[in-house]
């Protein structure tokens, strides 16, 4: 396939072959289906052409032809409105053998992303849980967390911590009685 056999707007002049003509991209990425016309040509795109002109993208930016982009749920929470966020605060926390975190509650809702070890969770009124490796753990915002425990006496659980937090929250945790 040559370029320059596509036509071009504004009277601009055939395209060498090996250019890649900036309609030609910006209708790849408009393109809902292979076969969809060229804004302004008066023809359509093959799906041999919409394969070269990605290849061509790719490879002008850098992308491997064999990536592919994997995404997997880690979990779901509901957050009650009220409260506008306007930071958000990611930490990664280890506790030590044995520790235990006592009862807590935190100004905003926090996510967290165990990568190690085991954790005893529990939200006041509700069951105790462990959560190990890949799991998610969700501290709802001003809820009284009743244990958020190292479940091992001998090796650290390490997890991320993602706050949600608003204007007037200054600390990320307040400690219980």
């Amino acid at each position: 396939m040559r370029f320059a056999r596509i036509s071009r707007r504004n009277g601009e002049p055939p395209l060498r072959e090996g250019d890649l003509p900036r309609d030609l991209a910006d209708s790849h990425r408009r393109a809902r289906r292979p076969g969809r016309a060229l804004p302004g040509s008066g023809r359509r795109l093959s799906r041999a052409a919409l394969a070269i002109a990605t290849a061509l993208l790719c490879a002008g930016a850098g992308c491997a032809r064999d990536s592919v982009l994997e995404r997997a749920s880690l979990g779901t929470h509901a957050v009650a409105g009220g409260k506008a966020v306007t930071r958000v605060e990611v930490q990664r926390l280890t506790l030590p053998p044995g520790f235990k975190a006592g009862p807590h509650t935190h100004p905003g809702p926090v996510v967290c992303y165990v990568t190690e070890g085991r954790i005893l969770f529990q939200v006041k009124g509700q069951p105790a849980r462990y959560y190990t490796a890949g799991q998610t753990i969700f501290e709802p915002a001003s809820t009284p967390i009743e244990r958020f425990d190292n479940d091992s006496s001998s090796a650290p659980a390490t997890f991320i911590a993602t706050y949600l937090l608003g204007d007037q929250d200054t600390e990320l945790l307040h400690r219980l009685q």
